[in-house]
């Protein structure tokens, strides 16, 4: 399970859409909300991962022309994560991640002005790579990342935050169980 908050993020719809000319970008740094869900496989050090979520920023708007207010992305990622990352080791404390997908993106979700009110936004894909450092124990992390999304049309997405990773199937073997698995 993902949970967290962004420090900053940016979008930039694609240049085919017609805005009247207006600013094709948006931005937020206040209440951006990231959350979702990864399964990983792997042990002690190393893991790789699946990633699916979501980030809601309500309050994500255009600072150099007014549009309306709102943005969403839902991040599809795959993932290696090394170190306490993997949600895995026990004898790590720091760890690091890399990863790679897409992201579907939409700004001006709602509230728009009068100028604007036949604006048509509509979800966009990036490809996105994203670095991530951080640390914890056992099955919980806390992790600053940085995600960057281009695609051929201009657009432009950007995230960086932290979260925390709660492996919420971190179980610890018995004494007993141990033994067992060993024979």
């Amino acid at each position: 399970m993902i949970l967290g908050i962004d420090m900053y993020q940016q979008y930039k719809n694609p240049t085919h859409v017609s805005d009247k000319g207006a600013s094709n970008s948006s931005g937020a740094a206040l209440l951006s909300i990231p959350f979702g869900i990864q399964f990983s496989y792997g042990r002690n050090n190393a893991s790789v991962a699946l990633e699916a979520g979501a980030n809601i920023s309500p309050l994500a708007f255009d600072v150099s022309e007014y549009k309306g207010l709102g943005a969403v992305s839902f991040p599809l990622m795959a993932k290696i994560n090394f170190g306490a990352l993997t949600g895995h080791s026990s004898n790590r404390l720091i760890g690091y991640s890399l990863g790679g997908g897409v992201q579907l993106n939409r700004t001006e979700l709602f509230g728009l002005t009068d100028n604007y009110k036949e604006l048509n936004r509509r979800f966009f894909s990036t490809y996105v790579c994203e670095v991530g450092f951080g640390g914890g124990v056992g099955g919980f992390n806390a992790i600053f990342y940085v995600k960057i999304g281009l695609n051929k049309e201009e657009a432009f997405s950007f995230n960086s935050g932290l979260v925390t990773k709660t492996n919420l199937f971190q179980t610890k073997s018995s004494p007993k169980k141990k033994s067992i698995q060993q024979s």
